[in-house]
């Protein structure tokens, strides 16, 4: 497995007291040992098949359209690698699941998956999207909502209660398999904020 990674994915910006270039550098450590492949920003051809040019400006003019396009590639070119059958990890920030095609919350500006899905098509067609942060992926399923060759999978969003401190494992699990049951999908992403401590 690879493992896609920048140096500028290690930059602070300064959206939200919670984030830190931490988040990245941590878990770097963590998956030492992996081949890591360097990614570079996706152009805006790119974005431009996910993001509205209004959108795009309004992340230039907050300052984070360079670590949000350093995302983005590194989504792309995992998907790239997958694409050829090699198992590939974007290690990337900001994460991208509550953009839509014009607008964004959540520490997220760029949708990494839908560009990365977009970048490989039409050789990849039918996909699957397994979104397993416990909050909604809005952004993804707002953008390929008309698109009936994506399928996206939200298990952690679907918790009865939303305590996520008790959530059901297995009900989470059997949301997995039942996402993977049925279908021949041409690429499986899974997209995951994930975050880590210090």
């Amino acid at each position: 497995m690879k493992i896609i990674y920048s140096r500028h994915f290690e930059e602070r910006y300064l959206t939200n007291p919670v984030e830190s270039p931490d988040r990245v550098s941590l878990s770097a450590r963590v998956l030492q040992g992996y081949e890591f492949m360097e990614a570079s920003p996706a152009s805006l051809l790119d974005i431009s098949r996910v993001h509205g040019r209004e959108h795009i400006e309004r992340v230039k003019d907050m300052g984070l359209f360079h670590a949000a396009s350093y995302a983005a590639g590194g989504a792309i070119v995992a998907a790239q690698q997958a694409l050829q059958g090699e198992p590939a990890f974007a290690l990337i920030r900001p994460p991208g699941h509550h953009a839509s095609a014009n607008r964004a919350w959540g520490m997220c500006f760029l949708n990494n998956m839908a560009i990365a899905v977009q970048n490989i098509r039409p050789k990849a067609r039918h996909v699957l999207i397994i979104d397993i942060d416990l909050h909604y992926g809005d952004g993804t399923a707002s953008i390929f909502r008309a698109d009936h060759e994506v399928r996206i999978a939200n298990p952690g969003s679907i918790d009865a209660n939303f305590d996520y401190l008790t959530l059901d494992v297995h009900g989470y699990l059997s949301q997995i398999e039942a996402a993977l049951e049925g279908d021949n999908y041409d690429i499986v992403g899974v997209s995951a904020g994930f975050y880590t401590y210090k």
